[in-house]
């Protein structure tokens, strides 16, 4: 797993202008109350598979709903004066593996406190992730491909895990606005043993370009509670900027599955999932 990369100020700034924050850094005030919080997510507002040029492997790219985050925001130090964040799956999901993408993972990104003219006070972080998707083997087949939901892997099952190294994700806490109690995610939350949920709005920007490694998909078997590689079975995944096909790259994943390429519009070879939590 990568190590989180913080970025600069002027990095900060145009990602945060990218994702519609137009904001400027201010000391911080303290304002934002550490603890381990439960962050429920119901579905993302942007989900575009843009990065990849084959529609068969679109489906790789996928943005998680109905589950569960863990944040965890930890004060001050007398080595760091900024507050910082953890986040993961929930320590009580350890063992269990569900269909489609799986929680970011990402350790201890300092936090900026930030003023935006749209919201005003806010926390804001950056980092690079490996976004990691599960998936089935018909879900590459276009004519057999089901509504994705989010079942947990059973032990035994086979599936094909799909990862895009160098993943951005942005994230930015509004410590003015609070988050409204959210319906059950179907028992979920049953599992959680958190003492409570986030409670500030939190938005999530995630983006892939075409640049710097390719991102694959390898075959894997659920087995006793660990995910299992089953040697001699990957793929390389297109990419949109492309010069080669998918095919050189590939070994087979069904005799069935025929690659076609996207009909893409101009500026969209962007993979990108953007997640507002209130």
């Amino acid at each position: 797993m990568d190590v989180p990369i913080l970025t600069s100020h002027s990095e900060l700034d145009a990602t945060a202008r990218a994702a519609g924050e137009e904001v400027s850094v201010a000391q911080d005030t303290g304002s934002i109350r550490p603890g381990r919080y439960a962050v429920p997510v119901i579905g993302a507002q942007e989900q575009d598979a843009g990065c990849l040029s084959s529609l068969n492997e679109s489906v790789a790219w996928q943005c998680a709903s109905s589950t569960i985050f863990q944040l965890n925001i930890s004060p001050s130090t007398l080595s760091s004066t900024t507050n910082s964040i953890t986040l993961s799956s929930p320590s009580s999901f350890n063992g269990i593996f569900y269909h489609g993408h799986q929680a970011p993972e990402v350790q201890n990104v300092e936090l900026e406190y930030a003023v935006s003219k749209e919201v005003g006070p806010m926390y804001r972080f950056s980092a690079t992730y490996d976004h990691v998707v599960l998936l089935k083997e018909e879900d590459f087949i276009i004519s057999k491909r089901p509504v994705l939901e989010h079942p947990v892997l059973q032990d035994g099952d086979n599936l094909w895990q799909c990862v895009f190294t160098g993943t951005s994700l942005d994230g930015y806490v509004y410590i003015n606005k609070k988050m409204i109690a959210s319906r059950d995610l179907n028992g979920t939350e049953a599992m959680l043993q958190m003492p409570m949920r986030l409670p500030y709005v939190l938005k999530l920007a995630e983006t892939r370009t075409p640049n710097g490694d390719r991102p694959y998909c390898e075959k894997m078997k659920v087995q006793n509670g660990a995910l299992t590689r089953v040697l001699g079975e990957g793929i390389t995944l297109g990419l949109a900027d492309s010069s080669t096909e998918a095919e050189t790259d590939k070994v087979e994943l069904t005799k069935s599955a025929k690659f076609r390429l996207r009909q893409q519009a101009p500026g969209s070879q962007v993979c990108r999932c953007q997640w507002m939590i209130n």
